[in-house]
């Protein structure tokens, strides 16, 4: 059974407020409302679209902020590593996936484009070549590049 456009908006704004939960669903659970706004509601049409983006360049803004004042190459590092388990967990399908959003097109590619910057973002704040370019190869070689977010 699929979730009314009530509960996908209620299951969303959740994921979305949380953004230190399960990272980068929240900036995910933001790229897709602010793809499926006609299907939640007709009304919201653009005004989400403008909204929606805007707290994503805040989010982003807010991680490359934060890696700034962090100053430590160890622990951009970790996060570059935490960014790429991330993305290795959406290259399967899973039930979980499946059960809290099914048969939505583009969801993964969502989760994809937002960890693809936080991973750079977080690559670009650390200081430790050897973890940077290692983070490289592995993303270059195991690219999906039918995948939009992964040609990008």
């Amino acid at each position: 059974q699929h979730p009314t456009p009530q509960g996908l908006l209620a299951r969303l704004l959740v994921v979305a407020s949380s953004p230190y939960e399960r990272e980068g669903h929240g900036c995910a659970a933001l790229r897709l409302l602010k793809a499926l706004h006609q299907t939640i509601h007709a009304a919201v049409g653009e005004i989400w679209v403008v909204e929606i983006l805007s707290l994503l360049q805040y989010i982003e803004e807010f991680l490359r902020t934060s890696l700034e004042i962090i100053d430590d190459s160890a622990w951009s590092s970790q996060i570059s590593l935490e960014f790429s388990w991330q993305m290795a967990s959406y290259a399967s399908p899973s039930k979980e996936k499946a059960r809290c959003v099914p048969d939505i097109p583009g969801l993964v590619s969502f989760f994809h484009s937002f960890l693809y910057k936080a991973l750079g973002t977080s690559l670009a704040a650390c200081q430790d070549l050897v973890h940077v370019k290692s983070q490289i190869h592995t993303l270059l070689m195991t690219a999906d590049y039918m995948e939009a977010p992964e040609r990008q």
